[in-house]
C-alpha cells in the first residue's frame, strides 16, 4: 500500500494513447481515506491528455464520501456516483468501477451500488471512445492536466488494477 499526504504524493506514468483500444473495462483499488470530508475530490485513478486537460477519465471519491467516475472528451460525457458513500472510518475499503461498453456498474466492498447520473448520460463510454484526443498520462493518487497536480488523495491506495474487460460480479467479491 502507498499512503498519500492529501497534499502532494502521487504516481505517474506517461503512456501513449493509454488503452484507446479499449471500449469496456474495469478499475479496481482497494482504499483507506484519512479524511473524506475535504472540499475537494480525492483522485484513485485517472488517465488526461496533460496537454489540455479537456480530456480524462478518473476515478476519485467526492467530498461528499462517495465513489465516482468522471470523463470528459472536450465536454463532459457522464459524471456518474455511487448512492452509497464510503465511511472515512480508517478501514480499508474494495471499490471497482466497470464498463460493459454499454453501461457504468459501481462496486464498494463487493456489493452493486446505484449508480446516479450527475451530467450527461451513463452510455458506457470507456478509454477507447476518445474522439477528440488520446489519453497519455496516467496517475494514482492524483489527476494531472495542463494545470499540473490536483485533487490529491488523502489516505492509504493499495492494488490499484486496470482491466480491459469487464468483470462480473463474482469476480468483484473475488477481489
Amino acid at each position: 500500500a502507498l499512503t498519500f499526504d492529501g497534499s502532494a504524493d502521487y504516481l505517474t506514468a506517461s503512456s501513449a494513447n493509454f488503452k484507446s483500444s479499449d471500449y469496456r473495462g474495469c478499475i479496481s483499488a482497494w482504499v483507506k481515506s484519512d479524511d473524506w470530508t475535504g472540499a475537494a475530490d480525492q483522485v484513485i485513478f485517472s488517465s488526461c491528455d496533460a496537454s489540455t486537460g479537456n480530456y480524462y477519465i478518473n476515478t476519485h471519491i467526492g467530498a461528499d464520501g462517495k465513489l465516482k467516475i468522471k470523463h470528459k472528451d472536450s465536454s463532459v460525457i457522464y459524471e456518474l456516483k455511487s448512492t452509497n458513500a464510503i465511511a472515512g472510518d480508517g478501514t480499508w475499503h474494495h471499490v471497482a468501477i466497470v464498463s460493459n461498453g454499454s453501461a457504468i456498474s459501481m462496486y464498494i466492498d463487493g456489493v452493486s451500488e446505484t449508480v446516479v447520473v450527475t451530467s450527461g448520460s451513463n452510455n458506457g463510454d470507456w478509454y477507447g471512445d476518445m474522439t477528440g484526443s488520446k489519453l497519455d498520462d496516467v496517475s494514482i493518487g492524483t489527476l494531472i492536466d495542463n494545470g499540473g497536480a490536483g485533487s490529491f488523495f488523502d489516505g492509504s491506495i493499495a492494488d490499484v488494477r486496470y482491466y480491459d474487460d469487464d468483470l462480473e460480479l463474482a469476480d468483484i467479491q473475488i477481489l
